[in-house]
């Protein structure tokens, strides 16, 4: 689609871009879908063939898994807690160094990456899903 990303591999960036900020910078540990590195992570470059990539259920079946930890976690948070720093390399403290940075980032990550899938659906020829 013009150089645009494939629904598949948003669904999957978002995937492993949420289990690095919650499992890697905020709890310190592993990112749970290393797996999904080499496809999916920020610098890999999108093919439009879907077959390159998990299929949709797959992928959704994971994000359903982090979404889960994510708010989980979030339910133990107070407000205080949201000032808490991460475990987010140096050079990406400035945008993940707190818990509350990196819940912001993943809003916003979804909301950004859900504007190209409405794109990807409006190139492809498919009516608006609202409005």
């Amino acid at each position: 689609s013009a150089g645009g990303n494939h629904p598949l591999w948003i669904l999957g960036h978002l995937v492993y871009a949420e289990s690095n900020l919650l499992d890697m910078f905020i709890l310190g540990q592993a990112n749970r879908f290393a797996e999904l590195q080499e496809k999916f992570d920020a610098g890999t470059t999108p093919t439009a063939n879907a077959g390159d990539y998990p299929s949709m259920d797959e992928l959704l079946g994971k994000f359903e898994t982090i979404r889960a930890a994510t708010l989980a976690h979030l339910a133990t948070l107070s407000e205080a807690d949201l000032d808490q720093p991460t475990h987010a390399p140096e050079e990406l403290k400035q945008f993940f160094g707190t818990v509350g940075a990196c819940y912001s980032a993943m809003a916003v990550h979804i909301a950004f990456h859900a504007g190209q899938v409405a794109d990807v659906r409006r190139a492809v020829g498919k009516p608006p899903l609202m409005g």
